[in-house]
């Protein structure tokens, strides 16, 4: 009878190690894997916080840019700027005033005639050679 007790106590005792060991593990994988949907959790926030933090400053800018077109759109409106853009753009003039065009051809002209006399310059330079070598033949 002691012999069949003694077996039944190393079978529990070899069950017991059995069950103490798989809450030890289940227990270390639950702990493993909340630990690391933390770290992933807290790495995707802070990229939102620096995303949030981003489009932050892109919002100010942008309101200070429509800030500033709703003061230009208010510009617009007064006889002042009508009359400048008249001027300005279309050529307008006060009495007693006097408009000066400036050509853009004029300015075109003079750089393509600069060029031309840098390409002159080596023309002749070549036009010497040819002479003197052909001269020589």
């Amino acid at each position: 009878m002691l012999a069949k007790k003694s077996k039944k106590i190393k079978s529990k005792k070899k069950q017991s190690i059995f069950v103490k060991i798989f809450w030890v593990a289940s227990f270390s994988f639950l702990f493993i894997y909340l630990s690391y949907a933390n770290v992933k959790i807290f790495l995707t926030r802070s990229q939102f916080s620096s995303n949030l933090k981003q489009l932050n400053v892109t919002a100010e800018s942008l309101e200070k840019q429509q800030n500033k077109l709703n003061a230009e759109l208010g510009v617009t409106g007064t006889e002042a700027y009508v009359e400048q853009v008249a001027r300005e753009e279309l050529g307008y003039k006060k009495e007693g005033e006097q408009v000066v065009v400036i050509k853009k051809e004029e300015a075109k002209s003079i750089q393509e005639a600069k060029q031309t006399n840098g390409l002159q310059f080596f023309e002749n330079i070549l036009n010497w050679f040819r002479d003197r070598l052909g001269g020589a033949e």
